[in-house]
């Protein structure tokens, strides 16, 4: 053999394999044993070589008095941590993996845990404030009677700057920014009111927000839901008008884990997970139904009793226009939607379908793909209000999507905050 073939070219022994598949192992060893010795010098090894590579005992080195301080600190650590009961061994090792708070109980309940961060530290008050000031008055601050305030004019009282108080020159109403809003009244801060809402629209638990922001638990809660009935209240009720439209169903899990109740006239409602056959109102797995318009983004999500075509059809027709094209799935509730004026599209998801090209122009236009992915994040957003609890009103489950809907699709500054504007 005069020379050595590269791995993927025929082997030198001619039997039709890779070099690498063939002599390649057989080859390298033999070239290990024909390797000759390095030449040793005439006089003999070299000790003073050999002194270097001869294996030395670490001496001590003398450390300094910054040094020394931390050693003990760490000891005298160590040592109380080894006198701590449980809570405090946990406690302690929080702190020192990065201010995570959480108790023995969540632990061994299986709870899940909740990190701790300074994040009302993090923002500037000015900007929040003007932030909110876009936000709630896009067209200026007014009085209580519709009076706007003068570029010129000096605050009335500046206690609690940046949020400055302002009296009205025509009929002396003292207002600020939070005048004839939902936060009226509200000692909390900018910052503070700024990330509450971000944690409302990002589907944050109460408990979790309160935690973080320092807040009072009941009070939060209360706030919560008077948002979330303000943005019930104010739901779109126009159609759709875009052209091309989706729709699709979701079926939410309800009901308890089956813990006892104090009230035996309660009895806990068995959770819906196993239930056989399609979800219904009355089974605890309600269906909601979703529509989305793909040039717009805007959805329509209404919960509804049932999947049948009686219950489904009346609200496509309510939240879409008559000349939309709506893409669907199989269901059989769709198939009189033809009937009334609109286009309709559907791929068998039952048959692996899930996208389809039907003019040919190499963009498979009939899906409901985007309704699909809305539901991600549905579910993603009610797993900490709504998985695990019953079905006591619907009107629970309207806010719920109401409130994704806002979180999700609003493109414009301030997502529900907006909704917290004018109460009227």
């Amino acid at each position: 053999m005069s020379s050595t073939p590269g791995r993927n070219d025929p082997c030198w022994c001619g039997s039709g394999k890779k070099y690498k598949n063939c002599h390649t192992k057989q080859d390298q060893q033999e070239a290990k044993k024909t390797v000759a010795p390095p030449p040793v010098p005439a006089d003999g090894p070299n000790p003073l070589k050999a002194q270097s590579l001869a294996p030395t005992k670490n001496e001590p080195q003398a450390r300094t008095p910054e040094e020394v301080a931390a050693a003990a600190q760490a000891e005298a650590e160590w040592e109380q941590f080894e006198q701590a009961d449980v809570d405090g061994k946990i406690a302690r090792s929080c702190r020192v993996l990065g201010e995570v708070w959480y108790s023995s109980r969540q632990i061994l309940a299986g709870e899940s845990l909740m990190m701790r961060f300074p994040i009302a530290d993090l923002l500037d008050e000015q900007e929040c404030y003007d932030y909110l000031l876009r936000a709630l008055h896009p067209d200026g601050l007014r009085c209580h009677n519709g009076h706007s305030l003068p570029p010129d004019q000096a605050p009335h009282d500046r206690s609690r700057a940046p949020l400055y108080d302002y009296r009205c020159r025509v009929c002396g109403n003292v207002f600020n920014l939070f005048t004839d809003t939902v936060w009226e009244g509200t000692h909390y801060d900018c910052v503070t009111i700024v990330f509450v809402m971000r944690g409302f629209a990002q589907g944050i638990s109460t408990l979790q927000l309160a935690d973080e922001l320092e807040l009072d638990y009941g009070a939060l809660l209360e706030r919560r839901h008077q948002i979330q009935q303000l943005a019930l209240d104010h739901k779109p009720t126009t159609p759709l008008s875009d052209a091309v439209t989706e729709a699709g169903e979701m079926f939410q899990n309800a009901g308890e884990k089956g813990e006892k109740h104090d009230d035996p006239n309660d009895p806990p409602r068995c959770r819906a997970n196993n239930r056989p056959g399609a979800g219904t109102m009355d089974n605890d797995r309600p269906p909601i139904l979703g529509m989305v318009g793909r040039t717009t983004g805007h959805i329509r999500l209404t919960v509804s009793d049932n999947t049948r075509q009686a219950t489904i059809q009346p609200q496509v027709e309510k939240n879409t226009v008559c000349t939309t094209l709506l893409n669907t799935d199989e269901s059989i509730a769709y198939d009189h939607i033809a009937d009334t004026g609109r286009g309709h599209a559907t791929v068998c998801h039952s048959r692996h379908e899930y996208a389809r090209d039907d003019d040919g122009d190499g963009f498979c236009e009939v899906h409901c793909n985007t309704m699909e992915g809305i539901w991600t994040g549905l579910r993603n957003f009610g797993s900490p209000d709504f998985n695990g609890k019953s079905v006591l009103c619907r009107d629970k489950s309207h806010v719920i999507c109401y409130h994704c809907h806002i979180s999700s699709v609003r493109y414009d500054d301030g997502p529900t905050i907006r909704l917290a504007n004018r109460i009227t």
